[in-house]
């Protein structure tokens, strides 16, 4: 809502300029009781109507009322291919490391570990890598904070903790040009 004030040696049309100004008090009162509407009234697609702003022009209201047509915001959303792609390295960077903690575990104390056993953390760094890509992608696109992308792109590094990631971040990611009921989540 304008905060209207009375300007001094002012007048609207029709009206003399030897008239005395209202009292403060007196123009409080009538602005306090003609509040404009907080919430505007809203198409269907969130496009504002009309808006209606209350403001004093020497000794009478005027009010202002001005269409509005700004479109709501798009929602943001994801490729299909980006989402499949987050979703593959998400399942290979957990599948490797609960493997690979599983091994830690049963080959403790075994000097030299095998040779599959290096090849295969250095496979999970790079499907890691290719995790981290795909995750900051979709959180760049859907303007997540910054603590929630943190904790997106730290669940490769935790047992098991890539699935929970994955299954929440397919819950809350648009996909670009299809319909929610046709993507398979």
């Amino acid at each position: 809502m304008c905060t209207a004030r009375w300007r001094r040696g002012t007048t609207s049309p029709g009206q003399s300029a030897d008239l005395p100004a209202p009292s403060p008090t007196w123009s409080g009162q009538v602005a306090s009781s003609l509040r404009a509407e907080p919430n505007p009234r809203r198409h269907s697609d969130g496009t504002v109507i009309e808006v209606t702003i209350p403001r004093f022009e020497s000794f009478g209201l005027v009010t202002d009322t001005r269409a509005v047509s700004r479109p709501a915001a798009p929602a943001p959303s994801v490729p299909s291919w980006l989402l499949t792609t987050y979703r593959v390295f998400a399942y290979l960077t957990g599948v490797l490391l609960v493997t690979l903690t599983v091994a830690l575990v049963a080959l403790l104390g075994t000097e030299p570990k095998p040779e599959w056993y290096g090849i295969a953390w250095t496979l999970h760094g790079w499907a890691y890598m290719g995790y981290l890509g795909a995750a900051f992608a979709i959180c760049f696109m859907m303007r997540w904070s910054i603590g929630r992308t943190i904790l997106v792109l730290l669940a490769g590094t935790v047992p098991a903790m890539s699935f929970v990631a994955e299954r929440w971040v397919v819950q809350r990611v648009d996909v670009a040009g299809t319909d929610a009921a046709t993507v398979s989540r």
